[in-house]
């Protein structure tokens, strides 16, 4: 069966949208009781033109009497929806601290745009961990770098560099607790990685589910699986290291060198013995602000992840691409950076992750706040 379904955005006064589903055996009580799965399905009518979607940077639109909000003489000339871009990055060590301070700046700086708009931001969210010893930071930034965003990196694959890390602390005396963090975040983003870049189902009830306890414990059995049921994966997972590779990129979840230890630049014996034994850990994430659009959320409130198509619904594609470059920067790769789409209209968060097998197609989660973001947690 097949729908027209046509968005009209009152408040706004926009115009309107009009979109066609089909899918066989869909049928009106399916549409209308589980819209949910209307979406992945829209797709442009025939011959329409799709909406323009520009990034400006914020630079560029706001008055020179340096109000931070964008005049609204400006704002009636921008056509199409256009995406805000800013560069200068909100770092913070509180997942609070930074959404309050996109929200705030997004509604003030867009307070006289009249119709859809987005606003693109460059954050990072980090934290210390402090080892039991200096020696132990000594010894995991030698013999680990590929652990530190800001070090030499090398060609090994994910699959070798957890081989190399297991052999590492089953040899040597370094703290359990500095291995539990690391094992930890690693599973995460494993676990993470299994269900937006390559489709396992996120219900242990489902038959495909697939999960890790722990990676440094189940790394070779799950090789061994890719190897026997899953070409794509196996690739992934044995591919060498490089600035493209998601899983080796993500796999840096320190820096050697921080910006942030300018906290102790006091230079007193504490800082100086605080220092010798810190580790800074980061999470750098892209966000896309919509204002004066519905998220996905306003149909289902369901735990089932999102996978859209490029061909079938392009604005949250455009959205994210065209503020990513001017807002984090030249040479940042945007399929191995976490990126967030968050909807003014009731602050819902959606992890929007590129598929491992083709970049037209996406999978959208939502954030939750139970956890700190540096250790996201996805529903």
């Amino acid at each position: 069966g097949s729908f027209r379904i046509v968005k009209i955005d009152l408040d706004a006064d926009d115009g309107w949208f009009s979109t066609v589903v089909r899918a066989e055996g869909l049928d009106m009580a399916t549409g209308f009781t589980d819209p949910r799965k209307l979406l992945p399905l829209i797709e442009a009518v025939a011959g329409s033109t799709e909406t323009q979607i520009t990034a400006i940077p914020a630079e560029k639109l706001l008055g020179k009497d340096k109000n931070p909000s964008i005049p609204l003489a400006v704002c009636e000339k921008l056509e199409g929806i256009p995406v805000i871009t800013l560069k200068d990055e909100v770092s913070e060590t509180s997942s609070s601290a930074i959404l309050a301070a996109i929200s705030s700046t997004n509604k003030v700086l867009t307070a006289n745009v009249k119709g859809t708009n987005a606003t693109s931001f460059k954050t990072c969210i980090w934290e210390f961990f402090n080892c039991d010893t200096a020696e132990d930071r000594t010894t995991l930034i030698n013999t680990l770098p590929f652990l530190f965003k800001d070090l030499e990196d090398s060609n090994l694959s994910f699959f070798m560099r957890v081989k190399k890390m297991v052999n590492f602390f089953d040899s040597e005396v370094i703290d359990d607790e500095l291995v539990d963090y690391i094992d930890q975040r690693l599973t995460l983003m494993v676990n993470d990685w299994l269900i937006n870049s390559l489709g396992y189902n996120n219900n242990p009830e489902h038959h495909g589910f697939l999960a890790i306890e722990s990676i440094f414990d189940d790394y070779s059995e799950l090789d061994n699986i890719f190897k026997e049921t899953d070409e794509e994966a196996f690739r992934c997972f044995n591919m060498e290291g490089s600035p493209v590779n998601f899983l080796t990129e993500q796999m840096k979840i320190f820096v050697s060198e921080s910006v942030h230890n300018k906290v102790l630049a006091k230079d007193t014996i504490v800082d100086k013995v605080q220092k010798s034994v810190r580790l800074v850990s980061e999470r750098p994430i892209h966000f896309t602000i919509v204002n004066k659009r519905l998220p996905p959320s306003d149909v289902d409130q369901g735990t089932d992840p999102i996978l859209i198509r490029r061909s079938k619904f392009p604005e949250f594609f455009h959205l994210v691409e065209s503020g990513f470059g001017p807002s984090m920067g030249k040479g940042k790769e945007i399929k191995v950076i976490d990126k967030i789409i968050q909807f003014s209209q009731d602050d819902s968060m959606w992890l929007f992750s590129y598929s491992s097998l083709d970049i037209n197609m996406a999978t959208m989660r939502r954030v939750t706040t139970r956890r700190s973001l540096i250790k996201m947690a996805l529903v």
